[in-house]
């Protein structure tokens, strides 16, 4: 195999391995899933906890009650208000805002496929944790298999719109190779028309 052949192949390996990885540690397939534990929201450690204002803990309750509830609409609703709420001055970059938009992205993504919209939405957080912290989730949710094609190409193009770690890019564009070849050459030239340096760079 020539070098491009060999640096696919390396990267595939680094997604499938991190993918495992995270299926171990996380041990979910899907919200319907028996043997899947939903997140709990108000788990936090001492640190965390002593963050939270009145507002900030009923946040977190309302969203633990849609999630037992399976009420997807309701946690993407409150995971957007998560998303806006400015952060507080006293804690600097690790506020309580940062805390809950970690929380917002671990909800969003015990959804699975359903949350990729909402989830690529959130792949362009300016904090690098948040943003890490979703592609995690935004790569498990790729894995659904009730996803077509055509709705992985979509995801796909999107989320090239707004990462910029080329790591990350990388292996977003390793799915490409997993879909039908005209689905696929649709999502690069898509890419590829979008005024976005980071991803096209990768095209060739």
């Amino acid at each position: 195999p020539d070098a491009k052949q060999v640096k696919a192949q390396i990267i595939e390996a680094k997604r499938k391995t991190k993918i495992d990885e995270m299926k171990r540690r996380q041990s979910r397939k899907g919200p319907v899933d028996a043997k899947r534990e939903k997140p709990k929201m108000l788990d936090l450690e001492d640190e965390e906890e002593a963050k939270l204002n009145d507002f900030s803990r009923k946040v977190l309750r309302d969203l633990q009650a849609a999630l037992d509830a399976e009420n997807f609409a309701a946690v993407s609703r409150l995971a957007q208000k998560m998303m806006e709420i400015p952060p507080d001055p006293m804690f600097g970059a690790d506020g309580v805002d940062s805390l809950l938009r970690r929380k917002a992205v671990e909800a969003l993504g015990w959804f699975g496929g359903q949350a990729l919209p909402e989830l690529v939405g959130m792949l362009g957080d300016a904090d690098p944790d948040i943003v890490q912290a979703t592609f995690d989730q935004f790569s498990l949710a790729l894995e659904d298999i009730s996803l077509s094609d055509y709705e992985r190409a979509d995801i796909v193009v999107m989320a090239a719109k707004v990462l910029k770690n080329t790591d990350d890019l990388e292996m977003l564009f390793m799915e490409i190779n997993n879909m039908r070849h005209s689905v696929g050459a649709g999502a690069l030239v898509e890419i590829c028309q979008d005024d976005t340096p980071e991803a096209k760079s990768l095209m060739p």
